[in-house]
């Protein structure tokens, strides 16, 4: 069950890389056109700037995401490389309550501000701003997912190590 759980994860991840890959290269080719367009013929696209902005945001709660999965996030261990293993899986319990805490704050601000932005049209583009703001609470959902799957399988770690149920090793 957990492989097939850990499975899923890894093909939404790779969705989700194709879609951040995709949506790079068209902002940087929108951007690089409206540059060329703006320095060698004095004019510009006048939805580049808002297809970029928007792109961005996509790639990086997408990439956010992603990155958190893989716990490929910039970690800081100089107290947690000084302490017995014992105590780093605690110092890394509370690490990921904490993480788990800040992505729920963000994920209650990011539905309020959707629930504000879904009534504004953006001013080039004219879409709906939710099309664009949508991306910040289902990633927040998805590292919660996560969070949630790690925990498990933490708890199923402390309940079967090495096979034994628990049990201490007979000498």
């Amino acid at each position: 069950m957990i492989e097939k759980i850990r499975n899923a994860f890894r093909k939404v991840n790779e969705a989700f890389e194709w879609v951040s890959i995709f949506f790079l290269a068209i902002m940087v080719l929108v951007v690089f056109f409206n540059a060329v367009l703006r320095y060698v013929f004095h004019s510009a696209i006048t939805v580049s700037e808002e297809i970029a902005r928007f792109l961005f945001i996509w790639v990086c709660f997408l990439g956010a995401s992603v990155a958190y999965q893989r716990k490929d996030h910039i970690v800081i261990d100089v107290i947690t490389s000084r302490v017995p293993p014992r105590f780093q899986k605690i110092l890394y319990g509370i690490s990921r309550l904490c993480t788990t805490a800040v992505i729920i704050w963000l994920l209650r601000s990011s539905v309020l501000y959707l629930e504000q932005s879904s009534t504004a049209i953006t001013n080039a583009l004219r879409i709906n701003y939710a099309v664009i703001t949508v991306v910040m609470p289902v990633m927040c959902i998805y590292m919660l997912l996560n969070d949630l799957f790690d925990f498990l399988v933490f708890l199923q770690e402390l309940t079967h190590r090495d096979g034994r149920n628990g049990q201490k090793e007979a000498k």
